[in-house]
């Protein structure tokens, strides 16, 4: 599995480096576009459906993709 561009791509097959790019789209998106859902951010990233989205996502960074959602609390703070 190859994640990171600057990774050897040695045992890295095309899906695993395309979707490597797709989940660092949605961890880059994910601050910007607080208005849409991870899966509007998945699915514009290129991703084909939520479940492969959320496999692919924890198999690329070993955890949820609401764990990487800022707080709720956060949120409100930060934009008062």
């Amino acid at each position: 599995m190859c994640f990171l561009p600057d990774q050897s791509l040695r045992g890295c097959n095309f899906n695993d480096f395309v979707n490597g790019y797709r989940v660092n789209e949605v961890l880059r998106r994910i601050p910007l576009e607080r208005h849409k859902t991870l899966v509007g951010i998945a699915l514009d990233a290129g991703f084909s459906s939520r479940s492969t989205f959320q496999q692919v996502f924890r198999q690329h960074t070993g955890k949820q993709p609401s764990e990487f959602l800022p707080k709720t609390s956060e949120i409100a703070i930060s934009d008062v």
